[in-house]
């Protein structure tokens, strides 16, 4: 028996483009390193941003109740405060280079 194999359209046939059109390429990836370099920079510098501010509204809230136990409306934004503080550090220290590949050592690698 003889299996035969199916046509399989391309990632640009597949998303409705022409056979042999590539894939129309977002804004993002037709701009400099440099660009795309200050803009995940200032997202990073947004999301601390939006941290100190979720800070400081935990903050007022707990200084408003003192000693009451904690809501899940005052975890649901210390947790907001955290995530987005961690994730805007890493932004912001890294930059582009976050997209990098990482050389991994060979005591790490599968061995097959």
């Amino acid at each position: 028996m003889i299996l035969q194999h199916e046509a399989v359209p391309s990632q640009s046939e597949a998303k409705g483009n022409a056979p042999g059109r590539s894939a129309p390429r977002i804004w993002f990836s037709r701009c400099h390193r440099w660009a795309k370099d200050i803009a995940i920079r200032a997202c990073g510098c947004l999301l601390l941003s939006l941290a100190v501010h979720a800070l400081r509204l935990l903050h007022a809230i707990i200084e408003a109740v003192p000693r009451s136990e904690g809501t899940p409306g005052q975890y649901a934004i210390a947790m907001f405060a955290f995530l987005s503080a961690s994730l805007g550090i890493g932004l912001l220290l890294l930059g582009y280079s976050i997209s990098e590949p990482v050389e991994i050592a060979d005591r790490w690698r599968p061995r097959l």
